[in-house]
């Protein structure tokens, strides 16, 4: 050893000799040792702290953004309900206005000859056609909602993961 080893770390020798002459020397010395070790726990015990204030700054961050993509889902949907409730609306619309057409032509042609049941049915197969083609435009905003529900679902699962690593340190 050397000196200032010595110094630091008493021999067998000085702590026997401190044990017999000196008293109290033995809980001064596990006084020392214990000021050592709080500090270091306390240290530690800050850097913690600071890990989980991050980690809860990290989770709440996710949670806002799960909840603003949620929103727009949501909203979303709300706008899709209401452009099929017009879709129906105007459907029901150029019916009853196909039906009026037909009965006044009827009533202002008594004696011409009245529309066959197959041009009538050409007319509804073509206003059918149009409102189809609206049905899969809104169809397709819906596959486009349904995969946005599916990246939240998938984000969440993710979140949970984390969240659960988290937890276990």
């Amino acid at each position: 050893m050397g000196c200032i080893e010595r110094l630091l770390f008493p021999t067998i020798d000085v702590w026997c000799r401190g044990l017999r002459e000196i008293p109290h020397y033995r809980e001064k010395v596990e006084e020392e040792i214990n000021k050592v070790i709080y500090a270091s726990l306390e240290k530690k015990k800050k850097i913690v702290e600071e890990i989980i204030i991050e980690s809860q700054k990290m989770v709440n961050k996710l949670k806002k953004a799960g909840e603003e993509k949620a929103e727009e889902v949501v909203t979303g949907e709300q706008q899709v309900k209401k452009d099929d409730a017009k879709v129906e609306e105007k459907v029901a619309e150029k019916q009853q206005k196909v039906e009026e057409d037909q009965k006044a032509e009827e009533a202002m042609l008594p004696n011409a000859e009245v529309k066959t049941q197959s041009e009538s049915s050409e007319m509804l197969d073509k206003s059918d056609y149009k409102t189809d083609e609206q049905c899969k435009k809104f169809m397709e905003t819906c596959k486009a909602c349904t995969e946005k529900d599916n990246n939240l679902r998938s984000r969440d699962t993710e979140f949970t993961k984390t969240e659960k690593i988290f937890k276990d340190k």
